[in-house]
């Protein structure tokens, strides 16, 4: 094994980590559950396995794109900030003052995002598997977001990589649902 393969082993590595992790482990038995659904017809399972393990690839990898983009470019936005806030401060205190003097009032009615994402990826059939990878990825907990950017960020970073790093974390996190799909 050379040097250069170690950086991709380990962003695979990571992304093995977040998934048997205790923590993303709830959504992990959801996904399985959801690509199980359709037992009878082991194409589908296998089908709808992959989409939900290139939703999760294709999560990750945008959100590595936006956050790698956006650190690289922090002196640019440190001297736009430097530059400009003292004029965006202002209107922010007023209208966050009006809220808090109660003047602007939101109010949400029994509204369920939940139900309404659930109805719409299970009416999708087995192309739901993707958004569901897609949700799944971008739904941090404590340890996964530790994962993600404490240390494949700055993996993303350190190596100039900002999509093949978090693809393989991706695909890394949607091996075990694939495996235990598989052995089903």
């Amino acid at each position: 094994m050379d040097s250069s393969s170690i950086p991709i082993i380990s962003a695979l590595w990571l992304g093995i980590l977040t998934s048997v992790n205790p923590c993303p482990l709830a959504s992990n038995i959801a996904a399985v559950s959801f690509i199980m659904k359709r037992l009878d017809q082991t194409s589908s399972v296998f089908a709808s396995g992959v989409l939900y393990t290139l939703g999760r690839v294709a999560g990750y990898t945008v959100l590595g794109i936006l956050v790698t983009s956006s650190l690289l470019n922090i002196p640019q936005t440190a001297h736009f900030l430097q530059k400009n806030m003292n004029q965006l401060l202002g209107p922010v205190l007023i209208v966050t003052g009006l809220f808090l003097l109660g003047l602007f009032q939101f109010t949400f009615s029994g509204f369920s995002f939940s139900e309404k994402v659930a109805g719409r990826l299970n009416n999708l059939g087995i192309m739901g598997s993707f958004p569901l990878g897609v949700l799944f990825a971008l739904s941090f907990c404590p340890s996964s977001a530790a994962l993600f950017f404490g240390s494949l960020i700055p993996l993303s970073l350190n190596h100039d990589s900002p999509i093949l790093f978090p693809s393989v974390y991706g695909a890394g996190t949607g091996l075990p649902e694939r495996f235990l799909a598989a052995r089903w």
